[in-house]
């Protein structure tokens, strides 16, 4: 398993610091959005991670205190109500603050054996999120023409990485979805609601 990610920076120094993967333990983690107003709202998230997770934080990116939300809300035993009880405490924040711009992402993390995916924003118009359908097979000048994937690969991404394939070879998640895919098994799609 691995996570890559290319940084288009919109807060925070242009730093090693900054880029994702973040990573706590076992845990990689990357997000594709933003919390709108970050600045007037980064004291108050701050200060809501776990006192023992506040010394891992070494940026200053949203992103990063997303990952240290969820990690404080339970991501190593239950990520989906991790993400819930993350994104709830940003829309609080947003609505306390009078923030009318969506807190917008794509949202991965992972820990060796399972990738959970999140695609989320306020107000339902989030950047795509797929995944792979079924047996892989992808389009490398390097490798001869083609790279095949193991028959149990699975694939999470922004946008299909052929789009010729699209409607064969991807499946989009939904919004407001979150997806859990393990070794072997099949994605499992679940709808998301944040906590409240």
């Amino acid at each position: 398993m691995f996570l890559a990610h290319v940084r288009a920076a919109l807060g925070g120094t242009v730093e090693r610091v900054n880029c994702h993967p973040f990573h706590h333990g076992r845990w990689l983690f990357q997000h594709n959005g933003a919390i709108p107003h970050f600045p007037e709202l980064k004291r108050e998230l701050t200060f809501d991670i776990s006192p023992d997770l506040y010394p891992f934080v070494e940026g200053n990116a949203d992103s990063e205190v997303c990952f240290h939300l969820a990690l404080t809300y339970g991501l190593e035993t239950d990520p989906k109500n991790a993400f819930a009880r993350m994104v709830g405490r940003i829309e609080a924040a947003r609505a306390e603050h009078g923030i009318d711009e969506p807190f917008v992402g794509t949202f991965c993390a992972a820990a060796g054996e399972s990738i959970h995916a999140l695609r989320y924003s306020s107000d339902r118009s989030s950047r795509t999120l797929y995944h792979s359908v079924g047996h892989m097979r992808l389009t490398s000048a390097d490798h001869g023409g083609r790279i095949v994937l193991p028959d149990d690969g699975r694939i999470i991404v922004s946008e299909p990485l052929e789009p010729e394939y699209r409607d064969t070879h991807w499946a989009e998640i939904p919004e407001w979805s979150f997806v859990t895919v393990r070794a072997g098994a099949e994605p499992v799609v679940e709808d998301f609601e944040p906590a409240t």
